[in-house]
């Protein structure tokens, strides 16, 4: 099952810019699933072990996390890795930060398919205490 599909990355970036990055009149779904599956090979890894997934639906967050790093791969592809924008290069910092505080435990997956994720502890550097 993938946590991503080539609609939700549609519905976050729009299909001019897929079609742009899979070099084609429309979207291309074939390269687009490919990316929704590196990408969820990256979430796996990320969480595997660590994290239990329900496995009735897909968690928001996961979903989003996987649209992201799939954009990201078509970006990496299509820019060779050279010219890459800014934002796709924020966006893939925040979503493997994201990945490693789940990892980590310090944000949690509640709730149902909607509402599902909360932060349980924030850290600050060279800060001992924990802020609720």
């Amino acid at each position: 099952m993938s946590y991503s599909s080539a609609q939700d990355i549609i519905d976050l970036f729009g299909e001019d810019v897929l079609a742009k990055l899979t070099k084609s009149p429309q979207a291309d779904e074939e390269k687009i699933a490919d990316a929704v599956e590196y990408a969820d090979s990256i979430i796996n890894t990320a969480l595997q072990g660590r994290v239990n997934l329900p496995e009735e639906y897909v968690p928001k967050i996961i979903s989003v996390i996987s649209a992201r790093l799939a954009y990201i791969s078509l970006c990496e592809s299509y820019y060779h890795l050279s010219d890459i924008p800014n934002t796709a290069l924020r966006l893939k910092r925040d979503c493997m930060k994201l990945l490693y505080d789940l990892a980590d435990g310090r944000i949690n997956l509640i709730g149902n398919k909607y509402s599902n994720v909360i932060i349980t502890r924030i850290k600050r550097i060279g800060d001992n205490h924990e802020y609720p």
